[in-house]
């Protein structure tokens, strides 16, 4: 999941597949645990008004793991 934006308590979280930009998902703050992985390109894509499930789907491939039978 991408953070998406955020608000005083809490967080709006995307991965471009399940959970759309267009309606991201709501989690407390509390509940998560930030990560030293940043992704410059959809940040300037957020701050431009242009980000997509595309460009969210692309920077989290390297990420996904397959699931073992």
């Amino acid at each position: 999941m991408v953070l998406y934006s955020l608000d005083a308590d809490y967080v709006f979280l995307c991965d471009g597949d399940l959970r759309k930009v267009s309606h991201p998902k709501k989690k407390k703050r509390l509940h998560l645990a930030p990560t030293a992985h940043a992704c410059p390109e959809l940040t300037a894509l957020y701050e431009s008004g242009r980000l997509l499930d595309s460009d969210v789907r692309k920077a989290l491939a390297p990420y996904q793991t397959v699931a073992a039978d």
